[in-house]
Formats: C-alpha cells, sequence, structure tokens
C-alpha cells in the first residue's frame, strides 16, 4: 500500500513540473526573422572575459539591478563582440539599451555607447527565461536561418531581456 501512495506521489509531482514547464512557455520555440534595427544607445560597462565566467554574471547582475532601482530605464542587454559561444575571451558591454538620453545620469563606471542602424537576424521567445533554450541553441539556430536565408553573418551579438518572459537574440549580418 504505501509503495502505491509513493508512486502515486512521484506521478503527480511529476505531472505537476511538467504542467509548470508549460505553463512557462516551455518548449516554445523562438520565432526567427531578419530585422532591420534602428540606432541604439546602451548604458553600460565593458567586460572582457569568458562568456561563461562568474564575472560576467555579477555584471549583468548590476545593470539588473540599475533597472529595479529605476536608476536606468530601458531594456536589459547583452552585447558580444564576437561569438559567445567559443568559449573562448570576449568583449563586451553589459548595461541597459536606452530609448531617452536627454538628463540621463550614468552609474559610476558606466558609459553610453551608441551602435549604429544594422541589419541583423534575430530569435524571439516569449516564455519564461527558466525554461527557454540556452543561448548558444539560439545563437545556433540564429547562424542556420542566416545560412539558409544567404547570409552571411557578422561578430556582433545582441542578448536583449525584455522581462522574464520576453527576450530576443540578433546576430549582426552584413546584408539581405
Amino acid at each position: 500500500m504505501n509503495k502505491k501512495i509513493v508512486l502515486a506521489a512521484i506521478l503527480l509531482v511529476f505531472l505537476g513540473l511538467i504542467a509548470v514547464y508549460f505553463q512557462r512557455g516551455g518548449g516554445v520555440k523562438p520565432n526567427l526573422y531578419k530585422v532591420q534595427t534602428a540606432a541604439f544607445y546602451i548604458a553600460g560597462t565593458s567586460y572582457e572575459g569568458k562568456s561563461t565566467d562568474k564575472n560576467l554574471q555579477a555584471v549583468i547582475r548590476q545593470a539588473h539591478q540599475y533597472l529595479e532601482n529605476k536608476q536606468l530605464k530601458g531594456i536589459l542587454s547583452i552585447i558580444y563582440e564576437g561569438n559567445p559561444d567559443a568559449n573562448k575571451p570576449i568583449k563586451a558591454t553589459v548595461g541597459v539599451i536606452v530609448e531617452d538620453t536627454a538628463g540621463l545620469q550614468l552609474p559610476k563606471d558606466y558609459k553610453l555607447r551608441l551602435f549604429p542602424a544594422m541589419r541583423t537576424v534575430r530569435a524571439e521567445t516569449k516564455a519564461h527565461v527558466s525554461v527557454t533554450p540556452n543561448a548558444d541553441k539560439i545563437n545556433e539556430e540564429l547562424r542556420d536561418f542566416a545560412r539558409k536565408s544567404g547570409l552571411q553573418i557578422d561578430t556582433l551579438y545582441i542578448e536583449r531581456y525584455y522581462n522574464e518572459e520576453h527576450t530576443a537574440a540578433d546576430i549582426k549580418v552584413k546584408d539581405f
């Protein structure tokens, strides 16, 4: 009798986890498309190192805190100059893409950087970040999409975190 109760409890927990996974958007594929972006500013700080380094996570957490504390308003973003999946040292700008720079007070060690308009391939996901595919998988899908579209990728990778349930990843392409 006890084994049946334990098995039933395990089954209920398993079904509950599956339900939560799909309720949060698990299994949803990102939408892939070509984009012509407008020029944009990012208020951020520079980072050099591996994309898997704990120091990068600390810099991202700091940018997120500036958003939560309303010191900055915009979209949490990471802009990699180089393939972040390569497990090689990269250069990145971590911060907040801001729409309005008038009267902007930058946190200490933050600088305003302008990125010109560009053509990109974009993967947009509307699912909780806890269940979205990892960045390596999304970037591979974007590179495949670019290849199938006859596009040559460049070295700029952009991650945008609009909120916990809406993210976008772009890879700059040379032309469409």
